[in-house]
């Protein structure tokens, strides 16, 4: 009788980084998902050196999944924490240059760490973190996170040797599901920052691309999905409008604000600008759920910190309001 071979368990390795890319799949409760993302991983065009799936305390079948994939996968196993910890425990396993981070309800298109080695080929390997685009299909015109926010890119990768501009954009164009970092500057950083159990990817992007050297790869690197229909994700919903989405959105803002007290003007304004705009998602978010008391702080606050900030929104609002009224409905594809 066969024995089930049980999957490998990550080892620490504190020795300097070799060459190649380490893979990150942190999950929790997502067995046929997560199953998805490996295989996303392991049948890439240039294969990864390490692959560690990091399980945030599933309760399902995932340790025996994993065992599946045994000789391809590094398998370890936390106490359940959130997806900062979760994605934490992995930079400290990983053994190789380059690390670059999976969400087990995503996917990898085939080529996407061939395209982003060749990037940081031919730029030398000079970023700080390289990322590409993400297919993000909702029924709108506008199936990726860059066609979304109206972000481009020059020839096949562009190189900023400070990408301030586009990480204080309308949206910040990396996603963490199509990016690649460089290990030592990413450990050297303390990675992702525990105490958000939202926006924790956004955090670590401003953190290292305000002022920072960063690359844009021009290339659809993951398809990401919202097949998790448990709503067991690591963090919890990612609506804008929930409560702890709202108070991780200040708590960001003021910690930006804090962390670069010397950009220009311009560039403050931006960070005033998302700040009082969290607040008052933070105050409307309150008054939905009917705690009316609860929604005055942030509301005074919003108003402090961006007293036009009522205005620009109502603006903003009007605007959406007219272009959905000339764009129409979207029409969809025949099958």
């Amino acid at each position: 009788m066969s024995t089930r071979r049980e999957p490998t368990k990550g080892i620490e390795n504190p020795s300097a980084a070799k060459d190649g890319i380490t893979v990150v799949i942190p999950t929790f409760n997502r067995e046929e998902l997560l199953k998805r993302a490996i295989v996303s991983a392991l049948n890439q065009t240039v294969k990864p050196e390490q692959v560690i799936v990091v399980d945030d305390g599933s309760t399902d079948g995932t340790p025996e999944m994993c065992g599946k994939f045994a000789h391809s996968i590094e398998y370890v196993r936390q106490a359940n924490a959130g997806a900062a910890e979760a994605r934490n425990h992995g930079i400290r396993l990983a053994r190789h240059e380059w690390i670059a981070f999976l969400d087990s309800d995503d996917y990898w298109t085939p080529t996407h760490l061939e395209r982003m080695l060749a990037a940081i080929k031919d730029t030398f390997g000079q970023a700080s973190f390289y990322f590409s685009d993400v297919f993000m299909d909702n029924g709108t015109r506008d199936a990726t996170l860059w066609s979304r926010i109206g972000f481009k890119v020059e020839g096949s990768c562009q190189l900023s040797p400070d990408a301030t501009d586009w990480m204080l954009s309308r949206g910040v164009p990396a996603s963490i599901q199509s990016t690649v970092f460089n290990a030592a500057v990413l450990k050297a950083s303390g990675g992702f920052d525990g105490r958000f159990e939202v926006m924790e990817d956004t955090e670590l992007f401003l953190r290292l691309g305000i002022g920072g050297n960063v690359c844009a790869v021009n290339t659809v690197g993951c398809f990401y999905t919202a097949d998790d229909k448990t709503h067991n994700r690591l963090t919890t919903k990612v609506n804008a409008w929930t409560e702890n989405h709202g108070k991780c959105s200040c708590r960001l803002w003021r910690l930006v604000d804090s962390q670069f007290p010397n950009l220009d003007p311009s560039r403050r304004k931006i960070i005033f600008n998302n700040l009082a705009e969290s607040y008052w998602r933070l105050s409307r978010c309150y008054w939905r759920s009917g705690r009316v008391h609860h929604s005055i702080i942030p509301f005074l606050r919003c108003i402090k910190t961006e007293p036009r900030m009522l205005i620009t929104l109502f603006r903003r609002r009007m605007s959406t309001r007219r272009q959905k009224e000339v764009s129409g409905p979207v029409s969809q594809p025949e099958s």
